[in-house]
C-alpha cells in the first residue's frame, strides 16, 4: 500500500491477512515502485507517482481508459492494482472467487478494461429511503456488496429518525413525501434558517450521513447525495422573511394546506444553499455528487410548467403578463443557476463534485435549459 493509502487498500490488506499465517504485516510503502519480492502482496491504486512500472506487462500503464490488473509472480510476489478506487474491491474479491484453484505457474496477468466506469445507486430503499428502519439489517454488508458487484457511486443521505419533522394537519399523509431523498435542510443549517430545526436532529442526521459514508469509502466507493430540491420549507422562515416565498410546490390533492419553497433567484437564498452545502461537506468532504430530483414531493423551481398546481413562483424571476416562452425561459435560467450555485459551493471543497438531475420534470423548459447546462 502507498503511505497515503486509500481506505480500501486497507481494507483489503486486513481482509487479505486473515487468510495468511500469522506473521502476515501490512505495512503501507513509498509509491515510488513496487519491486518483484518474495511473499509481497502489493494492492495499490496505481499513480502517476510510480516511477518503476517494470512489473506491469511490456512496462506501462495496462490501458487508457480504466482498469484493473492482476499478476501472480512464479516467485512468490503479487500485484492487485486498479486505475481507481472503487474498481479494486470489485477485482480483489473477483480474483478471490475464481482464481484461486489455478496453479500459479500457468498465471499470466489478468488485465480488465472498465466498460462502465460510472455504476450510481438510484434510491436505494433499504439503505438511505422509507425501508431504512428495517430490523436486522446490515448496513456495512449491503455497502460491500455495492462494491462487490462493481458500483462506483453510493448515495448516502438519509433521516436518521423514521419520519420526517414536517408539520401535518389530522388526516394528511403528505408528511411522508418527506421520508425520503431528504433536503440539505435536514443536515445543516445556515444563517438564514438557523434554528428553525434543532441542532439535536441536524446533528443525529449528519452523523448517519457520516457512517454511511465512512463505510462506503472503506470499500472504495464513491459518497454523494440524493436529495429534492428546492424543498418546501415550513411556514417559520416565511414569518421572518416573507418575501423569500417561491413556488407552491405541494401537490393539492394530497395535501390539507399549501405548502412553498423559498424563491432561489434571490441572492440570500442562493448564499443560504450554498451555506449549507459548505456546511455538510466541512464534516464530509469526501462527497462527490448531488443528485437533484425535483418538481415532487414537496419541492420544485419556480415557474416550471410541471408544478401541480401549475407556472406560480415569488416576484423576482419574472414579471407578470409574460407570454409561456418567456416564462419557460426565465425558469430555465433559474434552474441552472441554482446548479451553478451549489455546483461552485461543492467544488470549492472537492474538486470533483458534480451535479445530476433528471430533465423529465422540466419538459415545458427543456429547450431553453439543455444548452445551459
Amino acid at each position: 500500500m502507498d503511505k497515503k493509502s486509500y481506505p480500501v487498500e486497507k481494507t483489503i490488506a486486513r481482509e487479505l491477512s486473515k487468510n495468511m499465517s500469522p506473521d502476515t504485516k501490512i505495512r503501507a510503502l513509498s509509491a515510488k515502485s513496487m519491486p518483484k519480492k518474495k511473499g509481497t502482496f502489493y494492492i495499490s491504486i496505481l499513480n502517476d507517482a510510480l516511477d518503476d512500472l517494470s512489473f506491469l506487462p511490456q512496462g506501462r500503464i495496462p490501458a487508457k481508459n480504466e482498469w484493473v490488473l492482476f499478476h501472480a509472480d512464479p516467485c512468490g510476489c503479487s500485484w492487485l492494482l486498479s486505475s481507481k478506487p472503487h474498481f479494486l474491491y470489485m477485482a480483489y474479491k473477483y480474483v478471490f472467487e475464481y482464481f484461486l484453484d489455478r496453479e500459479i505457474s500457468s498465471f499470466t496477468p489478468w488485465i480488465k478494461t472498465i466498460s462502465f466506469h460510472v455504476e450510481k445507486s438510484t434510491f436505494d430503499i433499504f439503505l438511505t429511503q422509507y425501508a431504512r428502519m428495517m430490523r436486522h439489517f446490515d448496513k456495512e454488508n449491503h455497502l460491500k456488496e455495492y462494491a462487490r458487484i462493481g458500483f462506483s457511486h453510493v448515495e448516502v443521505n438519509a433521516l436518521a429518525c423514521d419520519r420526517p419533522i414536517e408539520k401535518g394537519v389530522p388526516g394528511e399523509f403528505y408528511p411522508e413525501f418527506y421520508t425520503y431523498c431528504p433536503a440539505l435542510d435536514q443536515f445543516a443549517s445556515s444563517s438564514l434558517n438557523k434554528g428553525i430545526y434543532t441542532e439535536k436532529y441536524l446533528e443525529r442526521n449528519r452523523k448517519l450521513l457520516k457512517s454511511h459514508a465512512k463505510t462506503a469509502l472503506k470499500y472504495g466507493l464513491v459518497p454523494g447525495l440524493l436529495c429534492f430540491e428546492p424543498r418546501s420549507v415550513p411556514e417559520e422562515i416565511f414569518k421572518k422573511y416573507p418575501t423569500l416565498r417561491g413556488a407552491r410546490v405541494d401537490h393539492p390533492f394530497r395535501s390539507f394546506k399549501p405548502r412553498y419553497n423559498l424563491s432561489v433567484v434571490h441572492p440570500a437564498v442562493k448564499e443560504h444553499y450554498a451555506e449549507m452545502l459548505t456546511n455538510i461537506m466541512k464534516e464530509i468532504p469526501e462527497l462527490e455528487f448531488m443528485t437533484i430530483w425535483t418538481n415532487d414531493s414537496g419541492a420544485g423551481f419556480e415557474y416550471t410548467k410541471s408544478l401541480y398546481v401549475g407556472r406560480n413562483g415569488g416576484a423576482y424571476l419574472i414579471r407578470e403578463w409574460k407570454d409561456d416562452e418567456d416564462i419557460a425561459r426565465a425558469a430555465a435560467e433559474n434552474i441552472s443557476g441554482f446548479f451553478s450555485t451549489l455546483l461552485e459551493a461543492g467544488k470549492k471543497i472537492n474538486p470533483k463534485f458534480r451535479i445530476i438531475t433528471r430533465l423529465e420534470s422540466f419538459y415545458g423548459e427543456r429547450k431553453h435549459l439543455w444548452p445551459e447546462l
